[in-house]
């Protein structure tokens, strides 16, 4: 059994009065949806420590490959970089 179809043609017009009294009501509002809800996506969570030991591994490397290049350096007579 299929709904009735509704027809907007059946509804009874609004009076002047109504309709005016409706947008100083609806006029009192921004019916923007964005100003009401956020819409930001949030962002991804990091972990503190995680971040911490992975600049502490690339600070070691850093140092290693520094102190290699300086061994290279020594051998060619140039001054070595600074640490």
């Amino acid at each position: 059994m299929n709904p009735p179809k509704f027809n907007y043609h059946d509804l009874p017009a609004l009076e002047p009065k109504a309709e005016a009294s409706c947008r100083g009501i609806l006029g009192n509002f921004n019916l923007n949806i964005s100003r009401y809800i956020s819409t930001a996506v949030g962002e991804k969570e990091i972990s503190l420590a995680t971040t911490h030991d992975e600049l502490v591994e690339i600070g070691n490397a850093i140092q290693t490959a520094t102190a290699k290049h300086n061994k290279f350096l020594k051998e060619l007579g140039l001054p070595p970089m600074p640490k």
